[in-house]
């Protein structure tokens, strides 16, 4: 039986993918552990999906364990200009 984690965030360095990838948004950089401060330039430590016309955006990461996960937090570029 697998031990269960209950603390730490269980996704930081796991596999990811994206169904495309806009610019150089890529998928690894959601879960690289750099959190971009509010209206400054480090937007380019974000992850961006690229859905060709017509298909929904996903994201996805390998937690390559099983875990009990209590709380998901997922950060949105909103506030990045037209994001």
């Amino acid at each position: 039986m697998n031990n269960v984690s209950f603390s730490g965030n269980v996704a930081y360095g796991k596999p990811t993918m994206q169904v495309g990838t806009y610019s150089n948004y890529t998928s690894e950089k959601a879960v690289d552990g750099i959190i971009p401060k509010k209206d400054t330039e480090q937007i380019q430590y974000c992850a961006h999906p690229a859905a060709p016309s017509g298909q929904k955006a996903w994201f996805y990461v390998d937690l390559e364990d099983v875990h009990r996960i209590i709380n998901v937090t997922i950060f949105n570029a909103l506030h990045f200009g037209s994001r």
